[in-house]
């Protein structure tokens, strides 16, 4: 056993991520969601978590695991504008921008797989601490459409990139989404993860972070959001991966266990 952490119990539910569980951790309600334990642990050095390793890991004997590791790789890359400004086609968006450099689809392939390729070894290792017990990968939130509520809310962002970013139109940043959750799909089907996307309630008719599930911030959903998450894992967990649309609810009073 770890000094000053609990000792190994088992779970039915252990979901395990990065920044995006905090909107999990807000909205999770233990009458709603019996037996789900959600783990946040550290995505960069420096953060207030644990790093993931198996030691820290082997304490929970779950039933199902469910990752939210990372997921912001479309917004590190391209939320804020670069000085020569780009776009690509994918299937989904052929369309493009007038007056903009227009760069391979596996150029842009090969930027996003470089950005997750740390957080594809820490979701493997995630796996590796539980063989062969179910598992499945949380898309992260959709970009956010309405570039004021960047603006106003620009985070880590701003620092970076001077107090008047220039933020890259909306649809490019939605291709790079797409892109990103293909790439992971795909890495999850060759290791028998059960890839969720984010769900639909939580997205507005043109499928970017729905404006009453924003947080304040660039990047992340709020409590609203993350009770619209787990309900979607409830589903795809009783469904082996079917997960479905589920209506919105009223956040819950925060309730969550997490390592510290």
């Amino acid at each position: 056993m770890l000094r000053g952490f609990t000792p190994r119990r088992k779970v039915p539910v252990l979901i395990v991520g990065n920044s995006h569980t905090g909107a999990l951790t807000q909205a999770i309600d233990p009458n709603k969601d019996p037996g789900i334990l959600i783990v946040r642990v550290a995505g960069r050095d420096g953060t207030p978590y644990p790093r993931l390793r198996h030691p820290l890991l082997a304490r929970y004997q779950p039933e199902v695991v469910v990752s939210l590791i990372a997921g912001n790789h479309h917004n590190a890359i391209g939320l804020i504008e670069p000085p020569e400004p780009y776009d690509f086609i994918v299937d989904d968006m052929p369309g493009t921008l007038p007056g903009r450099r227009i760069v391979p689809l596996g150029e842009i392939e090969a930027a996003i797989e470089a950005h997750m390729a740390p957080h594809m070894v820490r979701l493997d290792r995630l796996l590796g601490a539980f063989p062969g017990k179910p598992a499945f990968h949380v898309a992260g939130p959709p970009p956010i459409g309405d570039e004021g509520h960047i603006k106003t809310y620009p985070g880590n962002y701003a620092p970076a990139s001077g107090l008047n970013p220039q933020i890259t139109p909306k649809s490019v940043r939605m291709k790079l989404y797409l892109v990103q959750n293909r790439l992971l799909a795909a890495h999850c089907a060759a290791r028998g993860i059960t890839f969720v996307a984010a769900p639909e309630a939580g997205c507005d008719a043109e499928g970017f972070l729905a404006a009453d599930c924003r947080k304040e911030d660039p990047t992340h959903g709020n409590a609203h959001y993350g009770r619209l998450v787990l309900e979607t894992i409830k589903h795809a967990v009783a469904n082996r991966g079917a997960a479905a649309p589920v209506a919105a609810e009223p956040a819950a009073a925060p309730a969550t266990a997490r390592a510290a």
